[in-house]
């Protein structure tokens, strides 16, 4: 058969680096190079012998598209070169993937061309891998920064708060402290003021229980009470003490809160009332719930002192 081929042909085969095989129309081996001999499932004498007696291609060196898809059956069929690539070989000792390229000829052959590029194959294959993992990476990256950006900001924030906290707490302990003596005044001469005016009031009855008062003073004095209101006045004069006797104190429990509110943690350990944080609180924000929201208290019998 090597005589009805051009020697042009077959010098152009043995030349090749790759593995080269010639087919006729029903992919009967016609011709093939020592590449092709190389990487063939049969060598030598076996190979030699099979093609004598007729071996297809795919008998003796198949690939994953010969029966389905075959390149040189392509190829004859448009008359024109196919080239598919990546095409796996079947059969062999390890995976063997190759770019193979048919042509037709006039006379109705194929040359059928196998280039290796399983290492290449491995190398793309290797590449994808480090990208992909690369890629892996940086995005964990990525979201290891933007978590410790997050945790950064809200660090920032809580620092912020805490700034504002501090100043609020030295404004309001400043504001105690100011509102304390005034307080302390009302505070203290309330009772003094309802001992005045229960003297005062005492002193007027007194006066209107006298008989040997003359006669116009009693009449004068008591025109002087119908026009004051006299008796409702007594009564109110009660009432705004006891009001602002009310008032004194719900001032100094607040501005005592306020302090206790106020004050510098000393940031160690010391024994702390529970409950009476609560009523500080409660005093505190009442303004807030009053007529609004109803707050129960129930403590337990004898509420332990809690160290924090």
């Amino acid at each position: 058969m090597e005589e009805a081929l051009p020697s042009s042909v077959i010098q152009l085969i043995e030349g090749s680096v790759d593995a080269s095989v010639i087919l006729d129309s029903e992919r009967r081996i016609l011709y093939y190079n020592r590449a092709y001999e190389s990487m063939a499932k049969l060598r030598g004498r076996k190979l030699r012998k099979a093609v004598d007696e007729g071996a297809k291609c795919f008998e003796v060196f198949p690939l994953s598209i010969c029966q389905e898809a075959c390149a040189g059956c392509h190829a004859l069929a448009s008359k024109r070169t196919v080239r598919v690539d990546e095409i796996k070989a079947l059969e062999q000792d390890e995976p063997m993937t190759f770019i193979v390229t048919a042509a037709p000829t006039t006379d109705g052959r194929i040359i059928e061309t196998y280039r290796d590029v399983t290492a290449d194959v491995r190398i793309q294959r290797r590449l994808k891998e480090l990208l992909r993992r690369e890629r892996e990476m940086n995005a964990t990256l990525e979201e290891k920064v933007r978590h410790r950006t997050e945790e950064l900001e809200f660090a920032h924030a809580q620092l912020v708060l805490q700034e504002k906290m501090s100043t609020l707490g030295r404004l309001v302990a400043g504001i105690a402290h100011e509102l304390n003596n005034p307080i302390n005044f009302v505070y203290g001469n309330v009772d003094f003021l309802d001992k005045y005016v229960v003297d005062l009031l005492s002193l007027v009855e007194m006066l209107g229980e006298r008989s040997d008062l003359p006669a116009s003073l009693q009449e004068a004095l008591d025109k002087k009470k119908e026009e004051i209101e006299y008796d409702y006045l007594v009564e109110d004069c009660r009432k705004l003490i006891r009001s602002i006797r009310t008032g004194a104190e719900r001032t100094a429990t607040i501005v005592r809160d306020l302090k206790n509110f106020s004050r510098s943690g000393s940031g160690k350990l010391q024994e702390f009332d529970v409950a009476a944080g609560i009523e500080t609180t409660i005093n505190l924000i009442e303004p807030l719930i009053k007529n609004r929201i109803e707050v129960q208290k129930c403590y337990a019998d004898g509420l332990p002192i809690v160290t924090c």
